[in-house]
């Protein structure tokens, strides 16, 4: 890796980190062209960043497949101890192919399909998120059909405010997804009266592109507060909060969130 000069009035920024001309040039001679080229270390790097600035709080951080699926990359992700991210069975399937267990992969998303949710609990997902109670229906004929037991979570839409564009805000009130902040209480009692079923957590998903971390820290908080309810009537009791992250890259303008930051405001319940 390089570091170019910068190039005024380019919008690009102070520097940007590149690959050396002539290495580029040797992969292209090899492989021919297009191309996609990407930094093994700087994807180790990025990873163990977040999982530095997490350190002292239990968790696992899961990659969004979404983001890129090349299997390259995943394998990198898989091999520093990352879990994936799914919204497809097609981004299931380049999970397993790339090496990751099935216990190690969070399913969300919208709009599941039947086979989609076959797929997914005939393989073992590690947490399958209800992301409605119409859904929830879905995934307990499946589990039924199949006499396989399923470990879900419940995606929550907790009603925070974000500051991003308003076509990538998901954890409002008026967003599709997720159960709303005043149903979860009731999808978690019928969870906890399926016997195959598992209840892992509760997640949510604010947004994309957010550079404040107050959010998180409310959502959490929220979050946090269903968590009792829910397992005092559970006779398997919630184990985990899954808090997915899309802050902003960092480019002119863009204000990026301290990753330590974001885990004392997401990690703790208090307002300090």
């Amino acid at each position: 890796m390089v570091r170019q000069a910068e190039h005024r009035g380019s919008g690009v920024g102070t520097g940007v980190l590149a690959f050396d001309p002539a290495l580029l040039r040797a992969i292209a001679e090899r492989v021919g062209t297009p191309t996609y080229v990407y930094s093994a270390n700087l994807i180790r790097a990025q990873y163990h960043a977040l999982h530095d600035a997490l350190k002292g709080v239990p968790h696992r951080i899961c990659y969004s497949v979404k983001a890129n699926g090349n299997i390259g990359v995943l394998r990198v992700l898989k091999g520093v101890g990352a879990g994936a991210d799914i919204v497809s069975v097609g981004e299931l399937r380049r999970a397993l192919a790339a090496g990751f267990d099935a216990t190690a992969i969070v399913f969300s998303g919208v709009g599941k399909t039947a086979l989609e949710l076959e797929e997914a609990i005939r393989v073992g997902v590690g947490f399958l998120n209800i992301e409605s109670p119409a859904e929830l229906d879905a995934v307990i004929a499946v589990a039924h059909k199949l006499k396989k037991r399923a470990s879900v979570g419940i995606r929550v839409n907790p009603d925070v405010a974000t500051e991003t564009h308003p076509y990538t805000k998901t954890g409002e009130k008026t967003a599709k997804f997720g159960v709303p902040y005043d149903e979860v209480v009731r999808v978690a009692e019928r969870v906890a009266a399926e016997p195959l079923f598992t209840l892992r957590g509760l997640a949510m998903h604010l947004g994309s592109q957010i550079t404040d971390v107050e959010p998180y820290h409310r959502g959490t908080v929220k979050l946090l507060e269903l968590a009792p309810p829910g397992s005092r009537r559970s006779r398997r009791s919630t184990s985990g909060v899954d808090s997915a992250c899309a802050t902003t890259t960092k480019r002119r303008r863009a204000r990026r969130p301290s990753l330590t930051r974001w885990r004392r405001r997401s990690s703790r319940r208090d307002s300090r």
